[in-house]
């Protein structure tokens, strides 16, 4: 017992430490562990971090235990501009979780931003499609119409970065099939 305790206490100790690797080492090793009993802890640095190394952690330790209380917390970083460059980790950490809820903002987001961007939000929007209402398909189905259209555009006047025109027409034809 006493050996589960000082593991407790150290970890505990680490997360609460100004030093980011022992941050990190901690959340990684309650990631590998399985240490759930440290959710509320991690959720409450989700909250209140400002290293995004340590944010990218969380959001990826609480998305593998399947932890839906992330998912406002981390769509709430995810739509903030400061994290418009590097939010590829926070999706990806939202592919297991219940996020039906924010079906037309991963469709957006299929139409912007960088590759890992759009790839991670094709994913969940394929394991969240099932559960999407119809007037939410509709609603995409216009938004990825509309997009298809402007990258046709672009692809004729400039060398597309990334293919997004094929995550677009496969987002299409998904909602197609599910409708």
């Amino acid at each position: 017992m006493t050996n589960f305790m000082s593991v407790n206490e150290q970890l505990m100790k680490d997360l609460e430490s100004k030093n980011l690797e022992n941050k990190i080492e901690a959340i990684q090793y309650i990631k590998e562990e399985k240490y759930i009993l440290f959710v509320p802890k991690l959720l409450k640095m989700l909250s209140t971090e400002e290293n995004i190394n340590i944010l990218n952690d969380l959001a990826l330790c609480l998305g593998k235990f399947k932890i839906n209380e992330a998912v406002p917390i981390l769509m709430g970083y995810i739509k903030n501009a400061e994290f418009q460059n590097i939010r590829g980790s926070f999706i990806y950490a939202l592919l297991d979780l219940d996020c039906e809820e924010y079906f037309l903002d991963f469709v957006k987001m299929i139409c912007d931003g960088n590759f890992e961007v759009y790839d991670h939000s094709f994913l969940v929007f394929e394991s969240i499609i099932d559960d999407a209402k119809y007037d939410q398909k509709i609603e995409a189905l216009k938004i990825l119409q509309n997009q298809k259209e402007i990258e046709m555009l672009k692809s004729k006047s400039e060398y597309p970065k990334f293919d997004r025109l094929n995550y677009i027409n496969d987002a299409l034809e998904i909602l197609k099939t599910s409708l």
